[in-house]
């Protein structure tokens, strides 16, 4: 007797090994535009800051312009604002769409 598993749409599963890829990739990417030492800075910043409270993703991107400021410009040469940077990547499912 054949026996056949059935198909289920997995398409909102949010475990899977590109999700957890996505988010590591753009950690690394956001380091490399701002620099190891910025980086660190607002980690450590942000962790010190929202260590007994709630956070989300908007306070770390605060924490990485904060960081960024007066040292770090855009492709314009303007301050570099990390959530106009990051939220296409971080908001679109996928993989940034360029407008």
């Amino acid at each position: 007797m054949k026996t056949f598993a059935r198909l289920v749409d997995d398409s909102a599963n949010f475990s899977s090994d590109i999700t957890y890829k996505k988010g590591g990739s753009i950690l690394s990417m956001i380091e490399t535009v701002l620099g190891k030492s910025v980086f660190q800075s607002a980690l450590q910043s942000y962790i010190r800051t929202y260590q007994f409270s709630n956070a989300d993703h908007e306070m770390l991107f605060e924490k990485f312009t904060e960081a960024a400021a007066g040292t770090v410009k855009d492709w314009c040469e303007r301050p570099m604002n990390v959530t106009r940077f990051l939220d296409p990547w971080f908001l679109q499912q996928a993989s940034a769409l360029k407008k």
